[in-house]
């Protein structure tokens, strides 16, 4: 099932499709950028498809579980692999994070 994450006019070369997020996704961050509402823009590309999640400023731009930071420049071009989970809103949240080796 393909999932939407967030606004069309946000990065719209970005596909917002990911097929499973019960497994961590293992992806290359490719672009960061800020959006309107305090939030920083995560985008993301595996297997040839490109996706964005975001961070907001009420976490300090980290994971949920706060060990993880993306206001960082030098993550750009990185594989991280994500452990994600849908919002009680329906969008997807990044629970964890960690740069793979």
């Amino acid at each position: 099932m393909a999932i939407k994450t967030y606004n069309e006019e946000i990065g719209r070369i970005y596909s917002d499709k990911l097929e499973d997020i019960n497994n961590p996704i293992v992806a290359r961050l490719d672009y960061l950028f800020w959006g309107k509402s305090c939030n920083l823009i995560l985008c993301f590309t595996k297997d040839d498809i490109q996706f964005k999640l975001s961070v907001f400023n009420g976490n300090n731009y980290h994971s949920r579980d706060k060990l993880f930071c993306f206001r960082d420049e030098a993550l750009l071009g990185e594989i991280i692999s994500l452990d994600l989970y849908y919002s009680k809103n329906g969008y997807i949240n990044i629970k964890s994070a960690k740069v793979v080796n």
